[in-house]
């Protein structure tokens, strides 16, 4: 049911899209384009994840930021302002969407925006989160830290660098700015994903930096595409003649880069027919986990928690806090960063055994453990 929800979440943010599109290009050219937008690349990977709060995220800031270019401030705002429901760092897009509005010279109401957006961000992670942790802390400064291994002062002085030492971050940049032939970067609407992108590029987290089947780039497909728009009618008025020529390619190479990118990303599963059958590796996990009692307490994989909180008590290996559970279920082939880094995870899968968990089955490198 989630998965409908997200589904339609982002299926909604289509409509902004889709109305500017057309309203600046023409029907057909709007449509093609509301298309690429659906089946970009950064949309793909938040369908292909699993569900995330994000979704949310998505069709607000669609409807926010067509609102922004149409010059519909006050609507602007109210599309804004429930992203500080969806994720606690959304409160800085918030933040950004106020600068964009001073930027645009209202200063009064950008400014507002800015002190709401950074105080819900602040409110958010110095007291609301760590309320309900079990440390009374935020967990996530890590993520920009290094596990805490160097300040975020640091973090931030080492980034450019960090560019050259993780590739994958570059090439995260190169498709943000080539999924709209890099014509969203003549906008200042771009300044509204700022904050995002920034955050992902001081990570320490190699999720963050991914271009794959993971939901942060969901949030920054309706900025860029919208920002292609705002972009296409800014250039038509530019002095250059190249420039006003290329208003007119823009919108069709955004099209043709979004066509030619499909086979690469997860929309060309539909046209293999083993994706409609369950592989090998879910077979396993389904079996192992009708092994464990509805009821019982469980740490289990990230991937293989959702298929459990409806029946037990659940939480993430490797369990940092060390709650006691009953069953551990881990798969050792998708020892992703979270909640912990995949070092972390293997050390606390070979030390099971000591702290008296009996490896119960083993099926395509899923592990199941139960406590004597």
């Amino acid at each position: 049911m989630l998965l409908v929800a997200q589904a339609f979440l982002i299926a909604v943010s289509v409509i902004p899209v889709a109305n500017l599109a057309i309203a600046r290009l023409g029907r057909p050219t709007g449509l093609a384009l509301s298309l690429a937008y659906g089946l970009s690349w950064g949309i793909q990977g938040a369908i292909a994840f699993d569900f995330h709060e994000i979704a949310f995220a998505v069709p607000l800031l669609g409807f926010a930021v067509a609102r922004l270019i149409e010059g519909r401030w006050r609507a602007a705002v109210a599309w804004t302002l429930p992203l500080l429901l969806v994720k606690e760092d959304l409160g800085l897009v918030v933040a950004a969407i106020g600068l964009y509005l001073v930027i645009k010279k209202h200063y009064l109401l950008g400014a507002g925006v800015i002190v709401i957006g950074i105080v819900g961000f602040v409110i958010t992670v110095t007291m609301l989160i760590p309320y309900f942790n079990r440390k009374s802390q935020y967990n996530y400064w890590g993520q920009v830290s290094d596990a805490g291994h160097q300040s975020i002062f640091w973090t931030i002085i080492d980034a450019p660098v960090s560019l050259f030492q993780h590739p994958q971050k570059l090439l995260l940049l190169l498709y943000l700015s080539a999924v709209t032939a890099f014509s969203a970067l003549r906008s200042p609407i771009i300044v509204i994903g700022l904050p995002v992108v920034a955050y992902r590029i001081m990570s320490t987290q190699s999720p963050q930096w991914s271009i794959g089947e993971v939901h942060y780039n969901a949030i920054l497909m309706p900025i860029v595409f919208l920002a292609m728009l705002d972009a296409v009618a800014i250039l038509q008025t530019s002095p250059f003649s190249v420039s006003r020529r290329y208003s007119r390619i823009a919108p069709a190479a955004t099209i043709a880069i979004g066509i030619a990118l499909l086979p690469f990303f997860s929309f060309r599963n539909f046209i293999d027919p083993g994706f409609y059958r369950p592989s090998a590796h879910v077979i396993a996990a389904r079996h192992l986990l009708e092994e464990i009692p509805s009821g019982s307490s469980v740490a289990a994989s990230d991937h293989l928690a959702a298929q459990l909180t409806d029946r037990c008590r659940v939480t993430l290996f490797a369990d940092v806090h060390r709650r006691p559970t009953t069953w551990v279920i881990v798969d050792s082939k998708r020892l992703a960063g979270v909640p912990a880094p995949a070092a972390v995870q293997r050390a606390r899968l070979n030390a099971l055994p000591s702290e008296g968990l009996t490896l119960v089955k083993e099926e395509d490198g899923i592990l199941l453990f139960h406590r004597n």
